[in-house]
Protein backbone atom coordinates (compact mmCIF):
# COMPACT_ATOMS: atom_id res chain seq x y z
CA UNK A 1 0.00 0.00 0.00
CA UNK A 2 1.17 3.43 -0.71
CA UNK A 3 -0.75 6.61 -0.36
CA UNK A 4 0.13 10.16 -2.11
CA UNK A 5 -0.38 13.44 -1.03
CA UNK A 6 -0.27 16.62 -2.26
CA UNK A 7 3.57 17.07 -1.03
CA UNK A 8 4.31 13.40 0.29
CA UNK A 9 4.30 9.65 -0.84
CA UNK A 10 3.79 7.25 2.21
CA UNK A 11 4.97 3.91 1.69
CA UNK A 12 6.14 0.29 3.32
CA UNK A 13 8.55 0.46 5.31
CA UNK A 14 11.80 -2.12 4.82
CA UNK A 15 14.71 -2.82 6.24
CA UNK A 16 16.45 -0.82 3.95
CA UNK A 17 15.18 2.03 6.06
CA UNK A 18 17.59 1.13 9.11
CA UNK A 19 20.12 4.31 8.67
CA UNK A 20 17.07 6.40 8.55
CA UNK A 21 14.99 5.15 11.31
CA UNK A 22 18.18 4.68 13.34
CA UNK A 23 18.41 8.55 13.15
CA UNK A 24 14.82 9.94 13.87
CA UNK A 25 14.61 7.52 16.90
CA UNK A 26 17.74 8.88 18.30
CA UNK A 27 16.67 12.34 17.62
CA UNK A 28 16.30 14.75 21.01
CA UNK A 29 12.07 15.01 19.87
CA UNK A 30 11.64 11.09 19.29
CA UNK A 31 13.45 10.67 23.13
CA UNK A 32 11.80 13.60 24.85
CA UNK A 33 8.13 12.45 23.50
CA UNK A 34 8.44 9.05 22.80
CA UNK A 35 10.85 7.69 24.60
CA UNK A 36 14.43 5.67 24.40
CA UNK A 37 13.32 2.62 22.59
CA UNK A 38 16.89 1.20 22.75
CA UNK A 39 17.54 1.67 19.34
CA UNK A 40 21.41 2.68 19.25
CA UNK A 41 22.79 0.99 16.37
CA UNK A 42 21.83 -0.33 12.22
CA UNK A 43 21.21 -3.92 13.65
CA UNK A 44 19.07 -2.34 16.50
CA UNK A 45 17.29 -0.49 13.62
CA UNK A 46 16.80 -3.41 11.65
CA UNK A 47 15.31 -5.46 14.45
CA UNK A 48 12.83 -2.61 15.26
CA UNK A 49 11.55 -2.21 12.00
CA UNK A 50 11.10 -6.51 12.09
CA UNK A 51 9.55 -6.60 15.41
CA UNK A 52 7.90 -3.32 16.50
CA UNK A 53 7.40 -1.30 13.17
CA UNK A 54 6.60 -3.23 10.17
CA UNK A 55 3.35 -4.39 8.18
CA UNK A 56 1.34 -6.90 10.35
CA UNK A 57 -2.56 -7.81 9.28
CA UNK A 58 -2.57 -4.86 7.33
CA UNK A 59 -1.01 -2.66 9.65
CA UNK A 60 2.16 -0.77 10.93
CA UNK A 61 4.22 2.09 10.32
CA UNK A 62 5.45 3.55 6.97
CA UNK A 63 7.71 5.56 5.64
CA UNK A 64 6.75 9.36 5.03
CA UNK A 65 8.97 10.83 1.96
CA UNK A 66 9.41 13.93 -0.06
CA UNK A 67 9.04 13.65 -3.85
CA UNK A 68 12.38 13.02 -3.93
CA UNK A 69 12.96 10.27 -2.41
CA UNK A 70 13.95 11.71 1.11
CA UNK A 71 12.12 10.10 4.13
CA UNK A 72 11.25 12.60 6.75
CA UNK A 73 9.29 10.26 8.83
CA UNK A 74 6.68 7.68 10.01
CA UNK A 75 2.93 6.79 9.67
CA UNK A 76 0.96 4.30 10.59
CA UNK A 77 -1.86 2.31 12.12
CA UNK A 78 -1.13 0.14 15.03
CA UNK A 79 -2.93 -2.06 17.54
CA UNK A 80 -1.68 -1.25 21.21
CA UNK A 81 -2.46 -4.07 23.73
CA UNK A 82 -3.97 -1.72 25.98
CA UNK A 83 -5.95 0.26 23.54
CA UNK A 84 -9.43 -0.69 22.60
CA UNK A 85 -9.19 0.38 18.73
CA UNK A 86 -6.18 0.51 16.33
CA UNK A 87 -4.04 3.84 16.81
CA UNK A 88 -2.86 6.37 14.45
CA UNK A 89 0.67 6.85 15.34
CA UNK A 90 3.41 9.52 13.53
CA UNK A 91 7.00 11.01 14.05
CA UNK A 92 8.87 12.99 12.20
CA UNK A 93 12.88 14.27 12.14
CA UNK A 94 13.20 17.74 13.69
CA UNK A 95 14.14 19.29 10.88
CA UNK A 96 10.42 18.73 9.15
CA UNK A 97 8.45 19.85 12.02
CA UNK A 98 6.37 23.14 12.10
CA UNK A 99 5.62 22.79 8.03
CA UNK A 100 2.00 21.00 8.02
CA UNK A 101 3.86 16.86 6.92
CA UNK A 102 2.59 15.91 10.22
CA UNK A 103 -1.32 16.59 9.68
CA UNK A 104 -0.47 16.13 5.76
CA UNK A 105 0.33 12.63 5.73
CA UNK A 106 -1.54 11.10 9.17
CA UNK A 107 -4.80 12.71 7.23
CA UNK A 108 -4.37 10.56 4.43
CA UNK A 109 -3.84 7.47 6.80
CA UNK A 110 -7.18 8.67 8.49
CA UNK A 111 -8.67 8.51 5.53
CA UNK A 112 -7.15 5.20 4.82
CA UNK A 113 -7.83 3.66 8.19
CA UNK A 114 -11.62 4.78 8.22
CA UNK A 115 -12.53 4.80 4.02
CA UNK A 116 -10.62 2.02 3.00
CA UNK A 117 -9.80 -0.23 5.60
CA UNK A 118 -13.37 0.27 6.96
CA UNK A 119 -12.51 0.97 10.71
CA UNK A 120 -15.58 2.98 12.39
CA UNK A 121 -12.82 4.53 15.31
CA UNK A 122 -9.45 5.34 15.88
CA UNK A 123 -7.32 6.48 18.65
CA UNK A 124 -4.22 8.32 18.96
CA UNK A 125 -2.32 9.03 22.01
CA UNK A 126 0.30 11.32 23.04
CA UNK A 127 2.84 12.27 25.25
CA UNK A 128 1.00 15.47 27.53
CA UNK A 129 3.26 18.06 27.09
CA UNK A 130 3.57 17.64 23.09
CA UNK A 131 1.10 20.26 21.94
CA UNK A 132 2.42 19.94 18.49
CA UNK A 133 0.74 16.34 18.19
CA UNK A 134 -1.99 17.47 20.36
CA UNK A 135 -3.23 20.34 17.69
CA UNK A 136 -2.77 17.93 14.74
CA UNK A 137 -4.75 15.16 16.48
CA UNK A 138 -7.29 18.12 17.42
CA UNK A 139 -7.02 19.47 13.17
CA UNK A 140 -7.44 15.78 12.75
CA UNK A 141 -11.00 15.58 14.13
CA UNK A 142 -9.92 13.84 17.08
CA UNK A 143 -11.57 14.44 20.60
CA UNK A 144 -9.74 13.97 24.08
CA UNK A 145 -10.86 11.26 26.07
CA UNK A 146 -9.10 10.80 29.13
CA UNK A 147 -5.24 9.81 30.47
CA UNK A 148 -4.09 6.77 29.67
CA UNK A 149 -1.24 4.91 31.38
CA UNK A 150 1.51 2.47 29.35
CA UNK A 151 1.43 -1.35 31.20
CA UNK A 152 5.43 -1.20 30.07
CA UNK A 153 6.68 1.78 31.67
CA UNK A 154 3.85 3.20 33.18
CA UNK A 155 4.14 6.74 31.13
CA UNK A 156 1.21 8.66 31.38
CA UNK A 157 -0.17 9.65 28.05
CA UNK A 158 -3.23 11.91 26.51
CA UNK A 159 -5.96 9.06 24.17
CA UNK A 160 -8.05 11.06 21.79
CA UNK A 161 -10.33 9.13 19.81
CA UNK A 162 -12.25 9.39 16.40
CA UNK A 163 -15.45 8.37 15.51
CA UNK A 164 -16.13 8.08 11.41
CA UNK A 165 -19.65 8.93 12.29
CA UNK A 166 -18.03 12.46 13.37
CA UNK A 167 -16.48 13.49 9.90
Amino acid sequence: MQLTTARLLIREMTVDDAAFILQLMTEPGWLQFIGNCTVHTLDDAVCHIQTRLSNTLGLGFRVVMLPDGTPIGICGLIQRDYLDHVDLGYAFLEAYWHQGYAIEAAAAMRDYALHTRGFKQLCAITDLGNAASIRVLERLGFCYVRDVVTPKDGKVLKLFRLDKCGL
